[in-house]
């Protein structure tokens, strides 16, 4: 079982707090929960959002889910890379 953990560094990292909205790095929290080992997310908009946002509308994560992925590709915390999205850092921080 993985266990997944919100680092200290995470609350003082003012490039984080200071471009991301609230639900962004939500979001980022988010596909830390469903990347695996290495990092990795199958990125499906559909399967996604349905994992993460269960309550919300299909087309409140068809429109808001893609931007955020832009906003944090922006800021280099994940990579796209075709049909997956990378969490770079994420296997450095696992034990």
């Amino acid at each position: 079982m993985r266990v997944r953990m919100i680092r200290p560094a995470y609350w003082t990292d003012a490039d984080l707090h200071t471009r991301l909205t609230a639900d962004q790095r939500e979001f980022y929290i988010g596909l830390w929960m469903l990347a695996d080992d290495g990092g990795y997310v199958s990125w499906d908009v559909e399967r996604v959002g349905a994992e993460l946002y269960p309550y919300r509308s299909p087309g409140w994560r068809r429109t808001r889910l893609p931007l955020w992925i832009d906003a944090l590709a922006n800021h280099v915390r994940i990579l796209e890379c075709g049909h997956h999205l990378i969490v770079p850092n994420l296997p450095k921080y696992q034990n």
